[in-house]
Formats: structure tokens, C-alpha cells, sequence
């Protein structure tokens, strides 16, 4: 199995859904100019991936790009899917297979696996969340953010989830630790 592709939203550089880059099987490079967002995208991978690291983020990780209008409507959140896909010459009850089967989203050949990291405000404080966005009466964006930063940010989660996000199955830890040991 191999990553076959990444999806971030909202992450630093990354603003909104729909930052899909693909991976080939084999080895692949990351190229691009100075501030293009390649440490972003290794610092995306590593919250996924990495079993040993914090999952807690600052607001300063967030994409600032949203408008006041969407911040006043609901908090900001950051999501990262990562796609596995079955490697062509992957033996048909591989061990890799035995590892993501509670990940799976595709079960045709090749198989297909994701897992999604997440960090959102929890539902039950989003009354309060728009409540307090409401009543900042500033045109500034920055005051906005910091009110997130000083009186929601704590309340923010982060979670793993395999497989199809909306059944919401967060990924053991086991699991985790038996496939992604960075």
C-alpha cells in the first residue's frame, strides 16, 4: 500500500476544501519555491500519520483567509485526509490490508483506505461560539481570531477518524502504532 493522495483544508497555506495533491506509487518529490507550503504539507502528513506527536495546533495553524461573515456562522476547523491505495504487486491478503481494513472506503482491487485528522470546536460550544462572534462589534479580522484563541481554543478536540468520515470511527491506536511507527 502507498499514500495516494492528501487533502487538506484549511491548514497555514492551505485555504478551504479541495487541496488534493496525488502521489504516485514509489518514491515521489516535493518541489516548490520558498514559502509554497511544502513544510505545511509534511507538518499535515505528521499529524496524521505520526503516532508520537501532539495533535493540539495554535490558531496561528489555521488558514486566516476566511471571511468575518464565515467566521461569524461557525467556528473554523482544519481537516486532513490521507488516502491509501493497494501497491500493484501487493500480495491479495496482505498484512497492509489486514492493518487498514477498519479504514477502508473502496473494497474494488486496488483497495482504497483514508484516514482523516480533524481539530473542531465540539458541537455543544458552538451556541456559545456564535454567540460570542456575534457580539464582536470590530470590522478587524484579527479580533475575531482572537477571541478563538483565548476563549475557544482550549475547548477544540482532535481527532483521527478512518474510513468515511461521516460514520465518524476514530482510528484506534493500536493500529496506528502497528502501521505509521514514525
Amino acid at each position: 500500500m502507498y499514500i495516494s493522495s492528501i487533502n487538506i483544508e484549511n491548514f497555514r497555506n492551505f485555504k478551504g476544501p479541495n487541496n488534493i495533491i496525488d502521489f504516485n506509487e514509489g518514491m515521489n518529490v516535493i518541489i516548490g519555491h520558498n514559502n509554497s507550503g511544502k513544510s505545511n504539507l509534511l507538518k499535515a502528513m505528521e499529524l496524521v500519520l505520526s503516532v508520537g506527536s501532539s495533535k493540539r495546533l495554535t490558531v496561528d495553524d489555521f488558514n486566516k483567509e476566511v471571511t468575518i461573515s464565515e467566521l461569524k456562522a461557525a467556528s473554523p476547523k482544519i481537516s486532513i485526509t490521507i488516502t491509501f491505495t493497494e501497491s500493484a504487486d501487493e500480495a491479495e491478503f496482505s498484512e497492509d490490508l489486514v492493518t487498514v481494513s477498519n479504514w477502508l472506503t473502496e473494497l474494488n482491487k486496488p483497495y482504497k483506505a483514508s484516514l482523516t485528522y480533524v481539530f473542531y470546536l465540539p458541537e455543544k460550544e458552538e451556541e456559545d461560539y456564535r454567540k460570542a462572534m456575534a457580539n464582536v462589534t470590530s470590522e478587524i479580522r484579527e479580533d475575531f481570531w482572537q477571541i478563538i484563541n483565548h476563549n475557544f481554543l482550549r475547548k477544540y478536540r482532535a481527532s483521527i477518524f478512518g474510513g468515511d468520515l461521516s460514520l465518524k470511527q476514530v482510528a484506534d491506536s493500536e493500529s496506528l502504532k502497528k502501521t505509521f511507527n514514525l
